[in-house]
């Protein structure tokens, strides 16, 4: 078994956690259909009439679908949606994407991910401590048993921690 050194092991959850967090740096921002660029990530939430078609064509629905905007006329929307992924042909084939239509009226609310300024300023700070906590635990500077021997001992030898 590998052993993680005590300084590193006692921050490593902390490290993980920050991780995860960075993902939570955006949020959901409500758009107007016609200013959402062909090719932008969007969440739509649909109504009632919207998810009972939704249900003709797919077993389990839910009331967000999210992807990206493929198509946008003053009636409709086309939203190309994540439904699988294939390692059959290489990873360069990526998500497989479903295109869904739906009619303005069957959407209730679009909402597309922006980035969160606090949030990530606040992620990349803890980042930052963690990172110079963990330089000086391995580096082990100005800890107890460090740095220069004391003066008037001579012949005690001089070691650089690692």
């Amino acid at each position: 078994m590998k052993r993680i050194a005590p300084g590193l092991q006692a921050i490593r959850a902390p490290l993980i956690l920050a991780a995860l967090a960075l993902t939570g740096c955006y949020l959901s921002a409500p758009a107007d259909p016609s200013t959402v660029p062909q090719g932008e990530r969007l969440r739509v939430v649909l109504t009632e009439q919207g998810m009972e078609r939704l249900r003709s064509m797919a077993p389990q629905v839910e009331r967000e679908v999210s992807g990206r905007l493929m198509r946008l006329t003053a009636d409709s929307m086309t939203i190309a949606t994540e439904i699988g992924t294939s390692t059959a042909l290489g990873p360069a084939l990526g998500g497989i994407r479903q295109p869904l239509t739906f009619a303005r009226a069957e959407i209730t609310e679009v909402t597309v991910p922006r980035l969160g300024r606090g949030r990530t300023f606040l992620l990349v700070g803890v980042a930052v401590a963690g990172a110079a906590y963990l330089a000086t635990e391995l580096l082990d500077l100005g800890g107890a048993g460090g740095g220069l021997p004391p003066p008037g001992n001579p012949g005690s030898p001089f070691r650089i921690p690692f």
